[in-house]
């Protein structure tokens, strides 16, 4: 019994991109004027009534193309080996011929036009794109056309149907097209402070060397004639400037672009929708791949569904390759309804085919949603057209750069399965939409049980990945880091080229061929990828993976192998045609005829044999009937019966063999019935226990309605350490609900033959919305034993508890489970064992960004510990949740899957330099980051963010920011990581957001990031950059332009200037000009110039001052070590001295007896002056023989290097010869191979003189070994020589050194002595002078009465002399006392 009415309140908790969708009608020819009335509304959409008669809309006719067999039959001829038509490509003219309905085509646009419909354009003489008023369009075709809207964004589409011809009118499209383009805006971006994560980017110059394009390069083949399609939506207005900026920053020749617009064009409109970046990165990804190919860039209106879009490409027949950056969810194909499903896959599908009869090669993106990240479960997550059989499906891979190498291993999910956004690594899986072709048969595995025999994708990989990124330039000439599937895509379209390019040709639908080479001993044009996974699905060892396919494209290798492909034993060929009236639908019950028209390879026929027909479906064969030669018709023929128990896209296969030669070949129809599921809904989570609403509406596939009255489904549920769907539930059509018990988590709803549907939604609440994030946040997402998982996310409760009251607490049921479930933890070892648990509980409540919602929810928070005896492999991660729900009755609980790698951690130390750096000093951090056995990690992708140490949480918020990480590259010279950063000054916030704060405070350079396979294993390593109360300044500086104090000067100008400089450093070369400067405490470790200015030194040393027509002050404190140059040197007295001296001079008249004294004073300045003389000349001695030895370390250091350089270009030199000899030899080989056929005798012929080429290097190389055997010994001896006389030189500069010290403590022994004697003759000239007063004091008293007018003058004078010379006498003393202290 259903306790809630169907479809009830989804909308508060679908993601805003979950699923866009649309079901309307449109009507094959018929008399049949029956309305059918359609609903039509996507997920938090509502129908808000009929669309104003005057609003302009955009439609599409379709009319069938003729031939549909023989369509099929050519697109799989000319494009697999051994087939006689191998590479024979349909011609524009043949094409038009042979399969375009001139007449009906005629007559329905006729039809358009006298409906007074404007014709857009036409495609492929089958689809007529018009534009009319609503109004007009409802007349012409007898259709209501509905407006919906979500409150911000809105469509239209039809809403009921009485039509003559069948028409497509909507603009959804933007709505189900999901582009594959990942920005580091786009990574999730957790409250948390226990994540790391380091940022890395190469240009997309450097990664494209990971492909092996050098040979192709080499040879000159950059994509000349050769031109590359770029299918996108909507348009970017700034591509040709972004483009032009991105060929200047990168050097790259001009672009070659073309800009075709497919439908009504406002490019204006890509910046709103954000198709504008999509579209710079195809274009640049493809123009600097194969820099010379002709890019056409083909711009579809958003109104327009795919079909007509690939059919004006087919018709244009302008391009060879055609490269897609976009998909549609299969999971919600069958929501959408039949009409999107029909224009959209089965007749792209068509189109997809046709062109690849011409030879066009159509590419596109697998996804970066992972395994199962656009669905819930796996089933469900590939998308179209990249499941298309006719469309090369491209996953991703991370591309890591060191030097000159490459290494490639997938791009892997960062732990977690994301809610229908991308962030899951490389999309792969099986598709539930389009059978296996048989050429993916024998090499993708067989899919797990319960899992669809459906297209395995991805068929290659190339780099994807944003950890580590690639550099585009987008709008205003901005350079950003992205990555994802849309960058894979183009980037092989554009490896591609360089083949055509090399090969003269068009390679047409590839795929047929890879395979081939795959089997037959071609797999050198493959990298294989042997590391990584997506969830579910890991990688382990070589061969064909659901992460990356077949591997990454080895382009010089595939070049090579195309080239044999072409000449290969040929096979049987296999027309396949079904006598199904042209509409490629096969009803269940009615009788078809299966022929095959079988030749061998001269073209006669084949008229023995075993062949058989049978019907593939994605639910495996579901009918096999053998066929038989009807001599009359010169055909082999079967007669089948439609089954009823199968449905969907069907490959009608004939295959066999006779003579020894095989075939197979198919035509693709559509079985049965299709199946409008609205209810459940895609993607969503249901309690079964309470009745989930069933609504299923069954139309043929491109919408005409038919009388059905039941069909079976069955609900499946996915084991997720099983990696296993099994049925849960059974029942038809027929009933309203789906009412059953069962575990919590991911299900399938399958609809049966005659019927076909499939929808994944959740049982249960979801629990995907939770991230699993290692200490250290990267994809692969990896964790060492020991680390702990942060765990965090929300609980969305199933839809049917929303209508449901507490009785308890008032709320909704669904509020309780949001708030109050318990949430578990589980880690599962590789074996299947729980070796880990974890509580995650409610934390905070808070509005998630990604909900439709604007009610808050509770977000879940806890840790998961990875044992430390964990062994290395690929962990799973489950999450359960428990609500016991006492008003329904029920527990209501949940289920997801999560994955992490665990493995050993790296070790990392780390240092800069300078060690001391000063603010605003551009300073190099150096990381050796090793594996546990020491052995340097050279691949990775690191970074280094610096942070105040007072303010460490400053890192969460500046973790990924592009402006505040320092990347770090592998250097393999020194075996080390390095980047450089800026400390933050007064003027400059550096490489951090801190302008001025934390001035002279430590800072620390937090590395964080991963390894290609291992993590740092300690979160973020912290180095910490001690304390530096210097700001830098360099260059020209002028008044107010600096502060004259703590300040590092690095070749600066100071000009203008008069002041002090105190307490700074002046290295470098650091001019003082027209300035009046006192340096006080300064030191000058550089080259002082002092020009026309004059510079007074206080308590500073300067290595080397030079003046230019300047004048340099020194007090007997400065230390300076030479003075050269022209200008003038003042010795400075110190002031003491000067006061003792002159004093002593005004009173030697009254006081010739202390005469003496004077002498002993100017005796000491002039001692002084001789030190200070002396003392400069052993400093400039000892710089100068620390400069001889200096310049001797550098002659040795440059014969050093001079040495291996010449080594180095001996090498370099010899590998070049060799290089162009084998590659000489290769042209060779393959332009004989090509052109000639040589035979056996002339191969011989060519393996002998190869034979003796290899013997002549083999004697190069060894000559080679030996001289560098020599060279290495010869370098060893001078190294020893070097090594030697260094340290003779050494040991005798120390016992200079040492001498010169001695020396120095002597002399200063000396002037204490001198010192202490001047000291004890002041005091005994002191007691002198005493006596000698008193005395004079004693006779003045005596004629005092007889000179009364004298007497009191020569009393002032001599008490004042003694007064003065007191105070000159303990001043003396006391500087005396400080100095010898």
């Amino acid at each position: 019994m259903s306790r809630v009415p169907a479809l009830v309140v989804l909308a508060a908790l679908l993601l805003s991109f979950a699923y866009p969708a649309l079901s309307y009608a449109a009507r094959t020819p018929t008399t049949q004027q029956t309305s059918i009335k359609l609903p039509v509304a996507l997920p938090g959409f509502r129908y808000s009534g009929q669309l104003n008669g005057d609003v302009p809309v955009v439609g599409v006719v379709y009319v069938p193309l003729r031939n549909l067999n023989l369509l099929f039959y050519y697109a799989e001829a000319v494009n697999t080996p051994g087939s006689p038509l191998y590479h024979h490509f349909l011609t524009r003219q043949q094409v038009q011929e042979l399969f375009y309905p001139r007449a009906e085509f005629e007559e329905a646009l006729s039809y358009v036009e006298s409906a007074g419909l404007r014709v857009l354009f036409t495609a492929s003489d089958s689809f007529i794109v018009f534009e009319g008023t609503a109004a007009q369009v409802e007349r012409a075709f007898n259709v209501s056309i509905g407006l919906f809207t979500n409150g911000t964004a809105s469509y239209y589409a039809v809403t009921s149907v009485r039509g003559c011809y069948s028409v497509y009118v909507s603009n959804v499209t933007p709505l189900i097209v999901r582009r594959f383009q990942l920005t580091l805006k786009g990574i999730p971006r957790p409250n948390l402070s226990e994540v790391y994560s380091g940022i890395e980017a190469y240009p997309l110059t450097q990664v494209v060397n990971a492909y092996n394009v050098t040979p192709l390069y080499d040879s000159g083949y950059l994509g000349q004639n050769v031109s590359v399609g770029v299918l996108d939506f909507y348009g970017d207005p700034t591509i040709a400037q972004d483009l032009a900026y991105y060929d200047q920053l990168f050097g790259l020749p001009p672009a070659n672009l073309t800009i075709v617009p497919i439908g009504p064009y406002d490019p204006n409109l890509g910046i709103l929708t954000g198709w504008n970046g999509e579209i710079e990165l195809d274009v640049e990804t493809v123009h600097t791949v194969a820099p010379e190919a002709h890019i056409v860039l083909y711009i579809a209106n958003g109104a327009l569904p795919l079909a007509p879009v690939i059919a004006y490409i087919d018709q244009q027949d302008a391009v060879s390759i055609v490269t897609q950056s976009f998909g549609m969810d299969e999971s919600a194909f069958s929501y959408y309804g039949a009409p999107i499903f029909y224009y959209n896959v089965y007749l792209s599908d068509v189109y997809y085919a046709l062109g690849s009869a011409e030879g066009i090669t159509f590419l596109a993106s697998s996804g970066d949603g992972g395994g199962m990240g656009y669905s819930a479960g796996p089933v469900g997550d590939v998308g179209y057209p990249a499941a298309s059989p006719w469309v090369l499906a491209v996953g991703g891979t991370t591309t890591y750069v060191s030097g000159n190498l490459t290494l490639q291993t997938a791009w892997s999910a960062a732990g977690f399965v994301p809610y229908m956004f991308n962030f899951g690594g490389s999309t792969g899986g099986y598709s539930d939409v389009e059978p296996m072709p048989w050429w993916q048969v024998g090499v993708a595995p067989t899919p797990p049980k319960g899992f669809p025999l459906g297209r395995a994708t991805p068929d290659v990989s190339a780099n994807a990945n944003i950890f580590p990124g690639i550099i585009i330039v987008t709008e205003y000439n901005q350079t950003v880091i992205t990555g994802g599937t849309s960058e894979a895509s183009p980037l092989t379209a554009g490896l591609l080229a360089l083949i055509e390019s090399r090969l003269g040709h068009r390679v047409g639908l590839i795929g047929p061929t890879l395979y081939w080479l795959y089997q037959h001993g071609g797999s050198a044009a493959f990298e294989p990828i042997t590391f990584g996974y997506n969830i579910p699905w890991t990688i382990n060892g070589s061969g064909y993976n659901l992460v990356t396919g077949l591997g990454a494209i080895n382009a010089g290798e595939l070049a090579h192998e195309l080239l044999k492909a072409a000449s290969i034993t040929q096979g049987l060929s296999i027309e396949v045609s079904v006598n199904a009236t042209g509409s490629q639908m096969l009803l269940p019950g009615q009788v078809y005829v299966v022929e095959a028209n079988v030749t061998y390879p001269n073209g006669t026929e084949v008229r023995s044999g075993a062949f058989r027909a049978q019907l593939e479906t994605v639910f495996g064969p579901a009918l096999t009937v053998s066929m038989t030669y009807n001599s009359t018709l010169g055909l082999w023929v079967a007669r089948l019966v439609a089954p009823s128990n199968a449905s969907g896209v069907t490959f009608v296969t004939v295959s066999g063999s006779s003579g020894g030669l095989t075939g197979v070949s198919f035509a693709e129809e559509f079985l049965g019935y299709f199946a409008s599921v609205l209810s459940p809904a895609p993607v969503t989570p249901y309690e079964p226990q309470l009745g989930i609403p069933l609504l299923v509406n069954v139309t043929l596939v491109n919408g005409t309605p038919v009388s059905v009255p039941q069909v079976p489904l069955t609900v499946y549920l996915y084991d997720p350490l099983t990696n296993t769907y099994s049925p849960v539930y059974n029942a038809s059509t027929s009933v309203n609900e789906l009412q059953f018990n069962s575990s919590a988590g991911y299900a399938l709803l399958e609809v049966g033959g005659p019927a076909y549907a499939f929808v994944p939604f959740y049982v249960g609440s979801c629990l995907q919305m939770f991230y699993v994030l290692p200490e250290d946040f990267g994809m692969p997402g990896m964790a060492s034993p020991g680390q702990y998982l942060f765990i965090t996310g929300y609980v969305i409760p199933p839809v049917e508890t929303f209508s449901a009251f507490s009785y308890s607490t008032g709320y909704s049921v669904a509020a309780n489970v949001m708030y109050a479930s318990n949430v578990t933890a589980l880690l599962v070892a590789p074996n299947g064992t729980v070796v880990s648990s974890a509580e995650i509980l409610p934390n905070q409540m808070e509005v998630p960004s990604s909900l439709t919602t604007s009610s808050p929810v509770f977000l879940y928070q806890g840790f998961l510990q990875v044992p430390p005896n964990a062994r290395s492999g690929y962990y799973k991660v489950i999450l359960v949740s428990s609500y016991n729900s006492t008003t329904l009755g029920i527990d209501i609980t949940g289920e997801a899957l999560d994955m992490i790698y665990v493995t050993e951690p790296l070790l990392v130390s780390a240092w800069t330099e300078p060690q001391y750096p000063a603010e605003g000093q551009t300073l190099t951090i150096y990381a050796n980051i090793t594996y546990v056995n020491g052995t340097p990690v050279r691949f990775g992708d690191f970074s280094a963010t610096l942070v105040p140490e007072a303010d460490y949480g400053a890192y969460w918020q500046m973790a990924l920011s592009l402006t505040t990480n320092v990347m770090l590259y592998y250097n393999s010279t020194l075996g080390l990581w390095e980047g450089q950063a800026v400390l933050p000054s007064p003027f400059s916030p550096g490489y951090t957001t801190f302008n001025g704060l934390y001035a002279g405070e430590p800072w620390v350079a937090v590395i964080a990031g991963t390894g290609a396979f291992n993590p740092i294993g300690v979160g973020g390593y912290s180095l910490v950059i001690p304390e530096s109360k210097y700001v830098l300044y360099t260059g020209l500086l002028t008044p107010g332009s600096f502060y004259p104090y703590d300040a590092l000067f690095y070749d600066a100008n100071i000009t203008g200037y008069s002041g002090p400089i105190e307490n700074s450093i002046m290295e470098g070369d650091v001019y003082i000009v027209d300035s009046n400067v006192v340096l006080s405490g300064v030191n000058a470790t550089g080259v002082l110039y002092v020009v026309d200015s004059n510079v007074t030194l206080e308590a500073s040393h300067v290595v080397s001052v030079v003046l230019v027509n300047g004048t340099l002050n020194l007090f007997i404190d400065d230390m300076v070590g030479q003075i050269t140059g022209s200008g003038k040197v003042n010795y400075v007295l110190p002031t003491e001295l000067y006061m003792i001296n002159s004093t002593l001079a005004k009173i030697a008249p009254e006081l010739s007896n202390l005469t003496h004294l004077a002498q002993e004073v100017n005796e000491t300045y002039a001692l002084y002056r001789l030190l200070s003389s002396e003392l400069a000349g052993n400093v400039s001695a000892l710089y100068a023989r620390i400069g001889e030895l200096n310049a001797t370390l550098q002659r040795y250091y440059s014969s050093l290097q001079s040495a291996i350089s010449s080594l180095t270009t001996d090498v370099a030199t010899l590998r070049s010869y060799l290089s162009g000899n084998v590659s000489a030899i290769s042209y060779q080989v393959s332009q004989l191979n090509d052109t000639l056929g040589l035979e056996r005798d002339e191969i011989a012929l060519l393996s002998h003189g190869l034979t003796n080429v290899n013997s002549t290097l083999s004697a190069e190389l060894a000559s080679l070994r030996s001289y560098l055997s020599g060279n290495v010994s010869a370098i060893n001896g001078t190294l020893t020589r070097y090594y030697g006389q260094l340290s003779s030189d050494i040991a005798a500069v120390n016992s200079t050194l040492s001498a010169d010290v001695a020396s120095l403590r002597s002399q200063l022994q000396q002037v204490n002595a001198t010192y202490e004697g001047l000291y004890s003759g002041l005091r005994q000239g002191l007691g002198s002078a005493e006596s000698q007063i008193n005395n004079l004091s004693a006779q003045l008293s005596e004629v005092r009465s007889a000179l009364a007018s004298k007497a009191n003058t020569t009393s002032v004078s001599l008490s004042g002399g003694v007064g003065a010379l007191g105070l000159v006498i303990a001043a003396a003393a006391l500087y005396l006392v400080v100095r010898r202290r």
